[in-house]
């Protein structure tokens, strides 16, 4: 049987990371400790995160030792002031810009995700001169923000099983897998629009869409 070198998946679904000894699994989305290590355990692969997003490719990649490093080869990450948008320096917390360096079709400059952090000064243990990844803060604090005023809203209701997680819904409850799917072809059906796949929202995809529009 052919033991793949690769596989990649969300975190969601730990049991779908099953690769070979000597080789490496990747997830979209950041795993907790727990998740890495019953993978690492049960299939006897190392694990590693990766930090990106649909708009702005793949960002960063953990290290064996940790470390979060920046695909410096294929992009740079700012960060910048939220009002005058000037960089800021080292250690300092701002709004993150994208350029990614290999997009020769559509390129993005200083692209803004909305994501809040902070570029790490530190040098990683495992040898790499790849800058270590910002911190990503405005998301995570807002998301815990919103839980927080849903526990005292909804009181004795709310869903205390899933404190720890981040995607949940107003109850607290977490979210299933298929509700982006589910719900985002309700969303197209309810605004006239053609009927496509999550998975269909690429570059190439949407461009010749909108063209034909």
């Amino acid at each position: 049987m052919a033991r793949p070198q690769l596989v990649w998946h969300h975190p969601g679904k730990p049991q779908c990371h099953a690769l070979g000894q000597s080789d490496r699994a990747q997830q979209a989305g950041s795993a907790e400790k727990w998740q890495e290590d019953l993978i690492a355990r049960v299939f006897d692969c190392p694990v590693a995160n990766e930090y990106g997003a649909r708009d702005a490719g793949i960002l960063a990649y953990t290290c064996p030792s940790g470390g979060i490093h920046i695909t410096a080869e294929n992009c740079i990450i700012e960060v910048l002031d939220p009002v005058t948008y000037e960089p800021v320096l080292n250690g300092q917390s701002g709004v993150l810009a994208i350029t990614d360096l290999t997009n020769y079709v559509q390129p993005r400059l200083r692209y803004m995700l909305g994501d809040m952090g902070t570029l790490s000064t530190e040098e990683c243990c495992c040898g790499r001169r790849l800058p270590l990844v910002p911190i990503i803060e405005k998301e995570l604090l807002q998301r815990r923000e919103e839980q927080m005023q849903n526990q005292k809203l909804y009181r004795k209701s709310y869903d205390t099983n899933y404190l720890d997680f981040v995607f949940v819904n107003d109850m607290g409850t977490l979210f299933k897998p298929d509700y982006i799917t589910r719900h985002f072809k309700e969303l197209l059906q309810r605004n006239n629009l053609k009927v496509i796949r999550v998975h269909d929202l690429r570059h190439p995809y949407v461009k010749h869409t909108t063209k034909n529009f």
